[in-house]
Parts: C-alpha cells; sequence; structure tokens
C-alpha cells in the first residue's frame, strides 16, 4: 500500500497535515529496528546480567506437578467465569497483550525474541503462544482474585515457558531458548489480568 497524506491548503497559501497514512515499506522500518537491536543484543551474549538473571536464566529444574494440579482445579472450578473474560476481551486488549510478551522478549531476552519471531518458529509455535498468553492472562486474573498465590502462579509461567521454549529447541535446529525467559514475558502479560481482576471490585 502507498503511503498516503491528506493536507488542506490554507487562504494565505500555507499547507496544514490533517492524516498521514504510512506506506508498506515505512510500515516494516520499526520491525527491522527492533530485530536489529535484537542482534545487537544477543551478539553480546550475557554480558551485563546481574547475577540473580543470571542463575535463574540457567537454573535446572520442572515445575512442580502437585501445584500445577492445584492450579487446574481451581481453573476448572471458576472455568465458566474465566471463558466469560477471555470471550469479552476485545482484540485491541488481546494485541497489547501480545505486545507486551514480545517486549519483555525483545527488551530482555534477545536469544528468544530472535528465536521464536523466526518464520519457521513462529509458523509452528503460533497458536502454542497465544494459548499461553491467554492462559497467564487468566492466571493473573486469579491471582488479583486470591483464587491462588503468586507462587503458584510462577509454576505456571515456568510450564508454559519450559513447553513452548521445547517447542521452539525441536522445530528449530540448534535454537537455544530456555523456559526461563518465556515464563518472565507470560509473567508481564498476567500483570495485565491481575490489573483487570483489582479494577472489577468483586
Amino acid at each position: 500500500m502507498p503511503a498516503q497524506l491528506v493536507f488542506v491548503r490554507e487562504a494565505n497559501g500555507n499547507r496544514t497535515v490533517k492524516k498521514y497514512q504510512p506506506g508498506d515499506w515505512e510500515s516494516k522500518v520499526e520491525d527491522t529496528l527492533s530485530l536489529c537491536r535484537a542482534l545487537e543484543r544477543a551478539s553480546k551474549g550475557q554480558t551485563g546480567w546481574t547475577q540473580e538473571k543470571l542463575e535463574a536464566y540457567w537454573a535446572e529444574g520442572t515445575s512442580d506437578p502437585a501445584i500445577l494440579d492445584k492450579v487446574e482445579r481451581s481453573w476448572q472450578e471458576h472455568s465458566n467465569q474465566l471463558k466469560n473474560i477471555w470471550d469479552t476481551t476485545s482484540e485491541e486488549q488481546r494485541s497489547l497483550l501480545i505486545r507486551t510478551l514480545f517486549k519483555e522478549l525483545e527488551e530482555e531476552w534477545a536469544t528468544e525474541f530472535l528465536e521464536v519471531t523466526s518464520g519457521k518458529v513462529s509458523d509452528a509455535t503460533g497458536e502454542q503462544g497465544m494459548k499461553g498468553i491467554q492462559k497467564a492472562y487468566l492466571i493473573g486474573f486469579m491471582v488479583g482474585k486470591r483464587w491462588i498465590a503468586k507462587e503458584e502462579a510462577t509454576e505456571t509461567y515456568l510450564y508454559l515457558g519450559d513447553e513452548i521454549a521445547l517447542n521452539i529447541r525441536r522445530v528449530l535446529k540448534g535454537a537455544k531458548s530456555r523456559g526461563t525467559a518465556f515464563a518472565s514475558a507470560f509473567a508481564c502479560v498476567a500483570a495485565h489480568g491481575i490489573m483487570l481482576a483489582l479494577a472489577s471490585g468483586e
């Protein structure tokens, strides 16, 4: 689509721009800039990371099945309300949740951002990623309602993160994605769910 410019000519001959719609090539500039920034950060590896971030990133372990089961039971108990919340979530809000996840990856976890946005991985994990965003958002809502504890929610973020990182490593040869990075991004998404619950005031 070509760029579109709408302007008015005033009596004195001056032109005032009223509307500017970027063309296709211009709409790609920000995406390209984001990619370049991520490549630069990835090239630096983990230099500059705090010790706490390094330890969390490389920590081994699996989510506690007992805690995941507890969260799932609470989910089922409130399933109708959670379904209604997601069904009434606007496309604009869903887009915000997607942007929140990718913003966290882009700014904090360059390797995972580059891998998950590569064409092959994006096609293979798109549906899984959206389901993860939905789950994280609603888990956040559950935390805001005090149906589950923050620590229990964290186990779910780690589980979701490990699942998507594992899938990326299956799809992309030589991939290095780790679940901790995605867990951090899902926690950012969940923050929107927490705010929704608190705003409801019920």
